[in-house]
């Protein structure tokens, strides 16, 4: 555990303190389970609309998702499914045979481009650049993102938990990746005096079937659980308003890892300038790059709480 950056002490009023806590990427580490399922749903997506589900490997590798999840408007699972899909059935109109691998589906490079030329910040109509009338109509007729977000529940949590998890049936038979999910943060480490809210760009169901994981969260209200679908989507800050009023604490630290959790910070900051938001930031590697504007920086959130004493 290593805290690189952090206050003089004394400096935070640790006694007078709300924490918020992001998921992915702070908590636990879904390099090689959530983010997985975005891979693996679109195979089953492909496979449902007559090919085979082998047919698509090889059109996205876990390295896209890490690069999508560096751009601020892919931190939702919503989002991130609505461009997979969208590239994924381009990829079929411009070849349908499909006969793609990752040497040659020049998805990753579109990606990387994408990210250094600012496509992906208009990425719907820069995915229709190079299509006939005929084929943005056929794509479109396709792309069936709810669908594909619930392939990719049920890949996550697998085909027996669905139902109780995210409320719908199950259309695959598997186990769920979420068993090679990684923790960051130990399961075991107490509850804390202070309060506690979660903003994440998941689900509820979900939130709330990872939290149950950790002694830590164990007090935290259900209506401090801010996700998507309660209406709350990052970078927007209205979730990190509502929990700094409801926790009741002069001072609130929000603990994140993409840039939309910093996105969200400083637009909470902008709007509400007479409020004390402290920031930490969990790096994904040493290498990545600090955020100027946080207070803390760590290698996970077990040590900027050992600095404050919680």
């Amino acid at each position: 555990m290593t805290l690189y950056r952090a206050p003089e002490p004394g400096t935070v009023d640790a006694s007078n303190l709300a924490l918020v806590f992001d998921l992915d990427g702070v908590i636990v580490d879904v390099t090689k389970s959530y983010r997985q399922g975005y891979v693996d749903s679109i195979s089953y997506f492909l496979g449902e609309l007559g090919l085979a589900p082998e047919s698509s490997r090889g059109l996205f590798s876990l390295e896209d998702v890490h690069l999508l999840k560096t751009h601020r408007d892919f931190n939702a699972p919503h989002t991130m499914l609505d461009f997979l899909v969208r590239m994924a059935l381009r990829a079929v109109a411009l070849n349908p045979g499909l006969r793609l691998n990752p040497e040659n589906s020049g998805i990753g490079d579109w990606i990387r481009e994408g990210l250094q030329d600012g496509r992906l910040d208009h990425w719907k109509s820069a995915i229709q650049q190079g299509l006939s009338s005929e084929q943005i109509a056929w794509v479109e007729s396709k792309a069936d993102r709810d669908h594909a977000l619930e392939l990719c529940h049920e890949c996550y949590v697998g085909s027996d938990a669905v139902a109780s998890v995210y409320g719908h049936k199950p259309s695959l038979k598997v186990s769920g990746l979420c068993g090679q999910d990684q923790l960051i943060m130990s399961s075991t480490r107490p509850a804390p005096a202070c309060p506690l809210g979660v903003y994440t760009g998941r689900v509820y169901g979900e939130a709330s079937f990872l939290i149950q994981r950790f002694e830590f969260f164990r007090e935290v209200k259900d209506e401090h659980i801010c996700t998507i679908d309660r209406g709350y989507k990052k970078p927007e800050c209205s979730a990190l308003e509502k929990l700094y009023d409801d926790l009741g604490a002069r001072e609130m630290l929000y603990i994140g890892d993409v840039p939309a959790d910093r996105a969200a910070a400083l637009s909470f900051r902008r709007q509400n300038p007479e409020k004390r938001l402290w920031l930490a930031q969990v790096l994904a590697t040493p290498e990545t790059a600090y955020w100027s504007e946080a207070e803390f920086v760590a290698s996970e959130p077990e040590s900027v709480l050992d600095s404050l004493g919680i």
